[in-house]
């Protein structure tokens, strides 16, 4: 089941985190870079679980490429926040550390 997956847990607790911070920003540039950063979770949660049912290696090595962009995306825009002065830097550090084990766990997903 998709909610055993290591790396399924670590991008929904990286999905709350997210929702928590993105209350607190200036409401009239809230919904832009909110939106992008919810969606590419949920993207990337989408393919997780595209990939974790498929059995043909290569067709889950190409979603397993797509959680990888998405993530991409995701740093993107946090980045954009955290230097428009929306995000601090303590919460912009948390959050960037998540990704980076979600990719760590992403990369030990690949080779098996």
């Amino acid at each position: 089941m998709i909610t055993d997956l290591a790396v399924y847990q670590k991008t929904y607790d990286l999905y709350l985190y997210t929702h928590k911070f993105i209350k607190k920003f200036p409401k009239a540039e809230r919904f832009l870079i909110s939106q992008v950063l919810q969606s590419s979770l949920i993207e990337a949660i989408k393919l997780m679980v595209r990939a974790n049912q498929q059995r043909d290696q290569s067709k889950r090595r190409q979603h397993q490429d797509g959680i990888e962009e998405w993530l991409t995306v995701y740093l993107t825009a946090l980045r954009l926040a955290h230097d428009l002065n929306f995000l601090p830097k303590r919460k912009y550090a948390y959050a960037s550390s998540l990704v980076a084990e979600i990719l760590k766990i992403l990369a030990g997903w690949k080779k098996v």
